[in-house]
């Protein structure tokens, strides 16, 4: 299938059901925040732990506490959720929540600028864990359950299309913005304006969410 028809098709599936369209635009913001998120935490962690193994079992550590955490959420905390509220109703909280972590993490990377004594690595390493247990518990049920209040034919093509247009579109996008901004740019220069590049990029993930919370279903008909 070539770019125009996918492009074509695509489009023709977002006009039948705008909700799919809105959650496309939704997944790939998440999804770039994500990366450029990722990107700092790593930068981050090279600067600040130098050597190779502290800096191995360090990341690794991070990464524990954001597999258990995403757990406890996925096994405990949305299934009471789900059974007391329209946990389609709070997709708006994650960008808002990203908006503090990110803005948090823009404001102390601009302070280090101009003071090498603040330390940055405890705020983003905060920003990219809970960036990491919204993607793998809250996002992902809640596009789940989206996608289940869809006939069969809108939530079979839309999970295609949104993973093909969202999922790999953005992440490449975004992959080679950050390599050629590397290329060009000084280091501190770079932090600065990628992490507020990466609070600027909540605004419309929020307006996105918050327009996907009025076109979702009733809680009745999502179950």
């Amino acid at each position: 299938m070539n770019s125009a028809s996918l492009w074509n098709k695509s489009r023709a599936l977002f006009r039948r059901v705008p909700v799919l369209g809105v959650l496309c635009v939704d997944v790939m913001l998440c999804q770039c925040l994500s990366a450029v998120v990722t990107f700092l935490f790593f930068r981050q962690v090279r600067q600040n732990i130098i050597n190779d193994q502290e800096r191995a079992g360090w990341t690794g550590n991070c990464y524990a506490w954001i597999n258990g955490l995403s757990g406890v959420f996925q096994f405990f905390v949305i299934p009471m959720i789900v059974t007391r509220w329209n946990m389609l109703g709070l997709w708006a909280i994650m960008p808002a929540i990203m908006g503090f972590l990110t803005f948090c993490m823009a404001w102390t990377t601009q302070q280090q600028q101009e003071d090498t004594r603040f330390q940055t690595l405890s705020i983003v390493a905060g920003a990219f864990s809970t960036m990491k247990i919204l993607e793998y518990s809250f996002h992902g049920v809640c596009n789940e359950l989206l996608f289940a209040s869809l006939d069969y034919e809108s939530r079979h093509v839309g999970k295609q299309e949104i993973a093909l247009l969202a999922n790999r579109f953005s992440k490449s996008l975004t992959a080679v913005t950050l390599s050629l901004l590397t290329k060009y740019m000084t280091s501190r220069r770079l932090d600065c304006i990628l992490s507020w590049t990466a609070c600027l990029f909540t605004i419309p993930w929020f307006f996105s969410s918050l327009q996907l919370s009025k076109l979702v279903p009733p809680k009745d008909k999502t179950h």
